[in-house]
């Protein structure tokens, strides 16, 4: 996928004369207000949105946090003043958070996949996974998917039927599992786009699934000890990641936002949005 992350911020009640075309409010903060020596950003531990922060801001204050809710939670409190998310998450983040606003101008792009050990046997599977993509974009059922899990009007879990024979074994997968549509729970049953197509790889490959739900920093250690296979959440392809683990082809071409605290506005006023758009 193509991550092109853009930026959100934090208002007052919002203005109906400051939304988009969806209904969205906006802010009129831009990147250069971000920049301001002092501005503090917040990343999930592990991610690579830290680095690529710390790169664009290096006047910036920087503090990590264990997942998304929390990392959200933090703007909402005022206790950072930005950072980065997925647009997919909006519905979720603005039923949390209803006083919300995003910045429109796009903040970077670079592409992502899953990650997988760097090993002779994280080699092998990553020819494995490479070709089953390949056949899957091809058929477009990866498009199906991806605009299956995006529907606004989905409810609930529609994971496609899937049977695992497991003839090769089984596959320790680490996931997020709090990123809708991408790795979440509906009930106590982990569904979602990522989980999906890591699904339908398993079927056709002859392997069993095994997830486990993990902060970010643990799934990529994870890799590096042997202890997980792969790594289903978003693995930024950089040079710096490149260097430890092997990461698949990309997924699909995907519009992220970079998430901001409007320091426009009081600390006690401010709270997180998210938003992101898929780009077939």
């Amino acid at each position: 996928m193509i991550l092109l992350t853009q930026t959100v911020g934090t208002t007052s009640v919002p203005d109906p004369s400051s939304v988009d075309e969806d209904g969205h409010p906006v802010t009129d903060l831009t990147f250069e207000d971000l920049a301001k020596p002092g501005t503090r950003f917040g990343f999930i531990t592990g991610s690579d949105w830290g680095i690529e922060l710390m790169k664009y801001y290096p006047d910036g204050d920087f503090y990590e946090y264990n997942t998304f809710t929390d990392v959200f939670s933090a703007v909402n409190a005022g206790k950072i003043d930005a950072t980065t998310a997925f647009l997919d998450q909006r519905e979720d983040i603005e039923s949390a958070n209803p006083y919300v606003a995003f910045i429109n101008e796009p903040f970077m792009s670079i592409g992502f996949g899953f990650g997988m050990q760097k090993s002779e046997r994280g080699d092998a599977l990553l020819a494995e996974f490479n070709a089953f993509l390949k056949q899957y974009r091809e058929s477009g059922e990866t498009d199906r998917i991806i605009r299956k899990w995006e529907d606004p009007d989905l409810k609930g879990d529609v994971m496609g039927d899937y049977t695992m024979t497991g003839e090769k074994g089984t596959l320790r997968i680490a996931t997020g599992g709090d990123w809708t549509p991408m790795t979440f729970f509906v009930g106590e049953t982990l569904t979602g786009t990522f989980i999906e197509i890591i699904n339908a790889f398993c079927a056709s490959s002859g392997y069993t699934p095994q997830y486990e739900v993990v902060s970010d920093s643990a799934a990529l250690a994870g890799l590096s000890s042997g202890t997980y296979d792969l790594d289903a959440n978003a693995v930024l392809r950089t040079e710096e990641r490149l260097a430890s683990v092997n990461i698949t082809d990309e997924l699909s071409a995907m519009l992220i936002r970079h998430v901001l605290k409007d320091i426009s506005f009081s600390y006690e006023e401010g709270i997180c949005r998210i938003d992101a758009e898929l780009v077939m």
